[in-house]
């Protein structure tokens, strides 16, 4: 489940481009096909033609009707082919779609990159709640120097966040200290509200379709068959959406309206300072405190989960490959991996199956974290207010700074 912001928060500069990319079902995988197997059928159920061989067929010849099928399905083929061509073609010379903050955090780092060691990815539970300056802060009161940096975004998770690292790292000459990530499953799911935004289209590439496509037929084995089996079936209805954002990605849907705007006004001037701080942080959209109903629901489920802690999951095999995935970037950057349990409420962990060269942190637990699950230091039941954040951050730079001074620790 995604964090409750979603993609479209305002305040992110996330920008909905659905009057974009909804016009533009002409390029829908759903339309194409869908046309393509309607003139299909047509054919096969043309009333007979008198003349033409009376009773013996739909509208043409004995022996017609394999022939017109091939060429429709030869026309299909060339369409495919010749679209594979031309996006390939502006795949190649186009930039993709990049939506804020994220285009403006990849384009600070461009410039700025070198300059940190330590970098941050995940949802709303780190760009909100880890506090890179105030982690900065603590670790060099521990004696450890670093300069971090939050990658993160409202509601960003697998495979979006490996796509973000690849890019961030892309031209990298330093060497990284830290890669801290928010350690969450591969999420298949497209809310209709994200559906047709930038920010859906552009993290749709080649490998991350193809990652989902292997994420349709992954389950963990512990689960029920049955259970297995709709959660297939229901992956395997949800990818054609998927593919249909791909599709818009590799033909740069929506590009067309920004070269206009800059061909008639010239190239859009951007402070990304302002727009992303030098440390990429956003505080709590709400600094205050649970109320009413909300805290009492609360108040239930803190209760009920200090009785019945959670249970690890490590998911199905794809996620973990995600996982080792980022161990292997993190290694190419001379990086150590940290993987953060963030601290929510929920009835199963999701945690690496191979801990070795890896660093979990598990937040999960309200009986041994009670400051994080303190309502007074939460702003909703999922996330920290300002006072909570500053509580995690210190934790998180604390285990790190001991992590340097004892590496074989072990995992958590």
């Amino acid at each position: 489940m995604r964090a409750a912001s979603g993609y479209s928060d305002g305040r992110d500069g996330y920008f909905p481009a659905k009057e974009l990319f909804q016009q533009a079902n002409s390029v829908s995988l759903h339309g194409a096909l869908g046309t393509w197997m309607g003139r299909s059928r047509a054919r096969r159920t043309d009333p007979p033609v008198r003349g033409l061989g009376g009773s013996q067929g739909p509208g043409r010849v004995s022996g017609a009707l394999p022939a017109a099928s091939g060429r429709h399905t030869l026309n299909f083929a060339a369409f495919v082919a010749g679209f594979a061509l031309v996006a390939c073609a502006l795949t190649a010379g186009i930039p993709p779609v990049r939506p804020q903050p994220i285009a403006a955090k990849l384009e600070w780092l461009a410039a700025h990159g070198e300059q940190y060691d330590t970098f941050f990815i995940g949802s709303s539970r780190v760009h909100r709640q880890i506090i890179p300056g105030l982690f900065d802060a603590e670790m060099e009161r521990l004696g450890v120097k670093t300069r971090s940096f939050s990658l993160a975004a409202d509601g960003m998770r697998p495979p979006e966040d490996e796509l973000v690292l690849e890019r961030a790292f892309a031209s990298r000459k330093s060497p990284v200290r830290f890669l801290v990530v928010e350690c969450n499953p591969i999420d298949s799911d497209l809310s209709e509200e994200d559906k047709g935004t930038a920010r859906a289209v552009y993290w749709h590439d080649t490998a991350r379709l193809m990652r989902l496509w292997r994420k349709c037929w992954s389950e963990a084995p512990s689960k029920p068959l049955g259970s297995r089996v709709s959660r297939v079936w229901k992956r395997l209805r949800q990818f054609p959406s998927h593919a249909q954002h791909w599709v818009w990605n590799n033909v740069r849907l929506g590009l067309g309206n920004d070269w206009l705007a800059q061909w008639v006004f010239g190239p859009t001037q951007r402070d990304d300072a302002r727009e992303v701080g030098e440390d990429g942080y956003r505080p709590p959209k709400s600094g205050g405190q649970m109320t009413g109903g909300v805290l009492r629901g609360y108040e239930r489920q803190l209760a009920a989960a200090l009785k019945t802690p959670a249970l690890p999951d490590a998911g199905d095999a794809e996620s973990q490959a995600a996982l080792a995935s980022k161990k292997a970037l993190a290694s190419r950057h001379g990086a150590r991996l940290v993987l953060l349990s963030s601290p929510v409420l929920r009835p199963e962990i999701f945690h690496p199956n191979n801990r070795e060269g890896i660093t979990f942190l598990d937040y999960s637990d309200p009986a041994r974290y009670p400051g994080l699950y303190a309502p007074e230091n939460r702003c909703d039941p999922g996330h920290l207010n300002v006072p909570g954040s500053e509580i995690y951050t210190r934790l998180v730079a604390r285990q790190l700074a001991a992590e340097l001074t004892a590496p074989t620790t072990t995992p958590r």
